[in-house]
């Protein structure tokens, strides 16, 4: 091309025009790309102690504040009292080994929930955690897969509930278990989880002179928005064939640590501080 060339600008398409175009191609580039090549975001909660929030850390987000929810992969950040609004997937329930955080932190190892490394552990009074022979922490995790409503669309995620939060976990699966609707002879039926909606917002909450930040999960029914249980009942399926499965590093406000340092939980011990 000569040097003082000029480029001749094509023409502008129509939108109708590019989704054509779109429609045709729908697809094409993604053909070797697998789970494992990408991140289902996770949403957690931000501590006073999460990266996000201090300005001299690397990890530091502009007007991110403890009590906002953070996606861990687009890095949007929701305001506490307004919140988010998800249609539950899926539930996994399992034992997760981590690094303590003085030792440099770190996801070890993901177990069933009836796993017998269980056993192993020992609950530390003083750190409200369960402690395995290593020294490592054996945190229970409930995993709702969920699908999160944006005004840019539907977005498949992850919240995991460990320490204080199991007991929101339980309230959350008992509102899923209560909702019903009417069949046609008249009798009541189970909603699909993915056929109800949920506001999730934050709330302080404190104990022995500590202060955080929790989930409030509140119902907002029956969906009527075909296109997302649709979406719903697509990430349902994919879950229970092992298509979409947690990556546990992942789970935290960064790679290598969870959001605040987990904590232990034992029968009754779901009061406990969560890092």
């Amino acid at each position: 091309m000569a040097k003082n060339a000029v480029v001749k600008k094509g023409k502008k398409t129509d939108v109708a025009n590019v989704n054509d175009m779109f429609e045709n191609d729908a697809g094409a580039g993604m053909e070797n790309v697998t789970t494992d090549d990408m991140a289902i975001p996770f949403l957690v909660i931000l501590q006073s102690g999460s990266p996000q929030v201090k300005k001299s850390n690397g990890a530091y987000i502009k007007g991110a504040e403890e009590g906002m929810i953070f996606n861990t992969v687009t890095k949007d950040t929701y305001k506490s009292d307004d919140g988010i609004y998800v249609t539950p997937c899926g539930f996994v329930a399992k034992q997760v080994e981590w690094t303590p955080r003085d030792d440099g932190g770190g996801f070890i190892a993901a177990y069933d929930i009836d796993d017998p490394i269980k056993h192993r552990a020992t609950f530390d009074e003083k750190l409200k955690k369960n402690i395995l022979p290593n020294g490592n922490i054996l945190v229970e995790t409930k995993y709702h897969y969920v699908m999160l409503t944006t005004d840019k669309g539907n977005q498949q995620s992850v919240i995991s509930m460990t320490s204080s939060q199991l007991k929101k976990s339980r309230q959350w699966v008992s509102l899923m278990a209560g909702l019903q609707f009417q069949k046609a002879d008249g009798s009541m039926g189970n909603v699909p989880t993915f056929g109800g909606k949920y506001h999730l917002t934050t709330v302080p909450e404190s104990k022995d002179g500590n202060d955080w930040y929790n989930w409030n999960v509140q119902s907002e029914g029956i969906i009527n928005d075909a296109h997302l249980y649709g979406d719903g009942k697509t990430f349902h399926a994919a879950i229970l064939d092992g298509i979409v499965k947690v990556q546990e590093s992942r789970q935290g406000t960064s790679d290598s640590e969870p959001a605040g340092e987990p904590g232990g939980s034992s029968a009754g011990e779901d009061d406990e501080i969560p890092f």
